[in-house]
């Protein structure tokens, strides 16, 4: 499960991993102050069948209303560290 959270002049991107015996603790994905934040598009995790995990946010680039990219960063250790963002286009 991922969420935002305000951080400051910022957000903060989240996440856990739950199963039957419950969540891991709270580890943050990214944190910005160019976070794309709305109602409608939201962050989202995903697993792979090897355990990666996948990550997507909204991040602003450039000076428009709309203008933002997507990211996409992956973790192998279940969320404790992450790669550098990808912008896929």
């Amino acid at each position: 499960m991922s969420w935002t959270e305000p951080d400051g002049d910022g957000f903060v991107v989240k996440m856990t991993v739950g199963d039957y015996s419950g969540w891991t603790e709270a580890r943050t994905i990214v944190r910005s102050n160019d976070l794309f934040i709305n109602l409608a598009d939201f962050p989202s995790i995903a697993a792979f069948p090897d355990g990666t995990l996948a990550a997507h946010w909204l991040q602003e680039d450039g000076d428009g209303p709309f203008a933002y990219d997507v990211n996409i960063a992956l973790s192998a250790d279940e969320g404790r560290t992450w790669s550098a963002p990808i912008v896929p286009h």
